[in-house]
């Protein structure tokens, strides 16, 4: 596969410091990528799912996939957004707040990336999917990037906005 997975000094974030998927991510049939990205003593997670080629058998969009184990999260509230990188490309994301039964609670933003344009609703990405195969785009990338969001960090959104603002491009693909 092509795909470069970010660098382990990234400006001023550094990672991946390890390879945890505290939200239990899980593509099965995708290159997977994942870990703690830091920017001083604030950290979040990245997992990334590339599909080099996306086939009937290695759909991206998919009942086995997950963005999060749905045994242990549940999500507290859902939104759609959108940020512009530092290379003026607009990445629109679905972000939920999600809870487990301990009431740990953590901020997730996800899309899919298919045909050069990204969006977080799984309709639209199936759409994207079928104009990508038409004009002989054959890869597509999962992305959840996300922070423990508790009572005390309202911060969570800004450091988000900050890593997304820098690498969205890069986790999606784009180079």
């Amino acid at each position: 596969s092509d795909y470069v997975f970010l660098t382990s000094r990234t400006g001023d974030w550094v990672g991946p410091t390890d390879d945890s998927n505290p939200l239990g991510s899980t593509f099965p049939l995708a290159e997977t990528y994942h870990g703690r990205f830091q920017k001083g003593h604030r950290s979040l997670h990245v997992f990334v799912a590339h599909f080099p080629v996306v086939a009937e058998e290695a759909e991206l969009v998919s009942d086995v996939n997950r963005f999060y184990d749905q045994r242990l999260w549940a999500p507290v509230s859902q939104s759609r957004g959108h940020i512009t990188s530092t290379q003026g490309r607009d990445t629109r994301y679905n972000e939920l707040i999600l809870k487990t039964s301990s009431g740990e609670t953590w901020l997730t933003r996800q899309w899919y990336f298919l045909g050069g344009q990204s969006t977080g609703d799984p309709k639209i990405a199936k759409l994207l999917r079928l104009r990508a195969l038409l004009t002989g785009q054959h890869q597509g990338t999962a992305v959840v990037v996300s922070a423990p969001l508790p009572e005390q960090n309202a911060l969570a959104p800004e450091l988000l906005d900050d890593f997304l603002g820098r690498y969205a491009d890069q986790l999606s693909g784009n180079k």
